[in-house]
């Protein structure tokens, strides 16, 4: 049975490890999405006219949300993740432990999507500050930030039992991860592309549904456009469970 409670101790310590490095593993990453806010929104935006009556500045806000998410997220179970089980043989401590391999990998990628959710909660809080989101629209925000942690928290741990060097997570972070940061719909409107572009975009990259769904909310589009949002979320059951079936074959020797 996949679904077990050994995973918690697992999350609990990284939790203790995330709270004495705090400053280096949360606060300075933070820095990237206000820089995105500066450069993007401010600087290029005085230069961009309004897209479909809505303010550069804002049209960016969704992309500088999931971007904190993301890279939180996605960047944990890759690299952070690889280096405890093949540098510091930190998974084959706590699998002499009682817990199962399948453990320390929900373990992992629960506590990767909790460091995703309160990286966009705190950028969030931050933009709803600046007066750019409104206080309203704060619970669907969330919601999407928790689905968009969870997949690319079981993206990221799925890519980390694939690959067999470090150097090897060039190949995903260039080949999928880049790609979707621009063919998203993130720092301009997907529909610039041609309609073949955009349906495959939907079906390979989560982060599209998530920003057509957060957008929607500015114009106060139909529940159907808005709830599309959580579609990513099947997406990211199909990468947690292949994640634990392959990272169980590659721990398992």
């Amino acid at each position: 049975m996949i679904i077990l409670t050994g995973w918690i101790p697992v999350w609990k310590r990284n939790r203790d490890v995330f709270k004495k490095l705090f400053w280096v593993n949360f606060f300075l990453p933070l820095l990237e999405p206000i820089f995105y806010l500066i450069t993007f929104g401010f600087g290029l935006g005085n230069f961009v006219r309004d897209i479909n009556g809505m303010p550069y500045k804002k049209f960016i806000i969704p992309a500088i949300v999931a971007m904190a998410t993301l890279s939180s997220s996605f960047f944990y179970t890759t690299y952070s993740s690889f280096v405890k089980m093949i540098f510091q043989k930190t998974f084959d401590a706590i699998i002499a432990t009682p817990v199962s391999i399948e453990e320390v990998v929900m373990g992992e990628i629960m506590w990767g999507a909790t460091r995703g959710i309160i990286s966009g909660f705190m950028v969030l809080i931050f933009l709803i500050f600046l007066g750019l989101v409104p206080l309203k629209n704060l619970f669907f925000y969330l919601l999407i930030i928790s689905i968009l942690s969870f997949t690319f928290s079981s993206l990221g741990m799925l890519f980390t039992s694939i690959v067999s060097t470090i150097e090897s997570f060039n190949y995903p972070i260039f080949l999928y991860y880049t790609p979707m940061i621009f063919f998203s719909g993130t720092f301009f409107p997907i529909t610039n592309f041609p309609d073949f572009i955009v349906y495959i975009s939907k079906i390979i990259f989560p982060l599209t549904y998530s920003m057509i769904s957060l957008r929607a909310l500015e114009y106060n589009l139909n529940l159907k456009i808005i709830l599309e949002g959580i579609y990513p979320f099947f997406h990211g059951i199909i990468f947690f469970i292949l994640s634990i079936k392959l990272m169980k074959k590659k721990l398992i020797k």
